[in-house]
């Protein structure tokens, strides 16, 4: 029998800092890795091969746009944090805009349809 999967939507006021740290933990341990011209692109912190880290405050400031509604849409399977979604919403004009600001799933979760679950 499999673990069901529960999934959080939680608005900004939400986030507290541990929910914002596992995020930006799992960023860093399954994101992706600094590409062959990193150094000479973004510079010499970023090394070829290593793995793309994100802290809890650069998290906050890069995937968490002022002016917008963000929002965060978390998956727990056990209680486990395995993937999350971050959205801003806006209006621009007449419209209304949503922008995925950053889609994460833990290596191990990954191909199991977990990022087009319907909540």
């Amino acid at each position: 029998m499999t673990t069901p999967i529960l999934f959080q939507k939680l608005g900004e006021d939400e986030m507290t800092e541990d929910i914002i740290k596992q995020a930006a933990d799992l960023f860093s341990t399954c994101y992706g890795v600094w590409g062959p011209r990193t150094e000479e692109k973004v510079g010499k912190f970023c090394k070829k091969g290593r793995r793309i880290k994100m802290s809890p405050s650069n998290l906050r400031r890069q995937i968490l746009p002022d002016g917008g509604r963000n929002i965060l849409v978390r998956a727990l399977v056990g209680g486990e944090y395995v993937g999350h979604a971050f959205a801003a919403r806006w209006v621009y004009g007449e419209r209304r805009v949503c922008w995925i600001t950053q889609l994460c799933v833990g290596t191990e979760y990954r191909r199991r349809g977990l990022a087009v679950q319907p909540l």
